[in-house]
């Protein structure tokens, strides 16, 4: 997979839980980052009715971190992690390199904001002027 410097490149797959086996989705892990793929985001992809998937907190972290400890490639975990708490749990435990929060943006556009009081923090002066209005 030929790819410019600045690019990154990705997959999507499926979590453990469903379609394919462990070794197979840790096998397809590794084919990723052979062919240059630099992470996988972990996810059942909320098709419950073919999964019989659980939704609770953070209910895709377990697959995420299995192909985490086989695999050398950054992990992308989501999956209902809707609170603060578990984000910084997932990161400061190396769960996972990176978090993706969806749905709950949907449900409440405002949430990471009511979440945290950004303005507060050390990080509001490393946000670029054009994006402070957002918080």
């Amino acid at each position: 997979m030929a790819r410019k410097k600045n690019f990154s490149a990705s997959a999507k797959r499926p979590s453990l839980q469903i379609a394919i086996p462990y070794c197979d989705a840790v096998y397809l892990a590794k084919e990723l980052k052979r062919l240059g793929a630099d992470y996988v985001s972990v996810t059942s992809g909320g098709i419950k009715p073919k999964t019989n998937i659980k939704f609770v907190q953070g209910h895709n972290l377990k697959f995420a971190k299995e192909i985490k400890k086989k695999v050398n490639i950054k992990i992308i975990a989501l999956g209902m992690l809707n609170s603060i708490d578990l984000i910084n749990k997932v990161l400061r435990d190396k769960e996972a390199d990176l978090v993706a929060v969806s749905r709950r943006f949907i449900k409440e556009p405002n949430w990471f904001k009511k979440t945290i009081n950004i303005k507060t923090t050390k990080q509001y002066k490393k946000i670029p002027n054009q994006y402070l209005r957002c918080f």
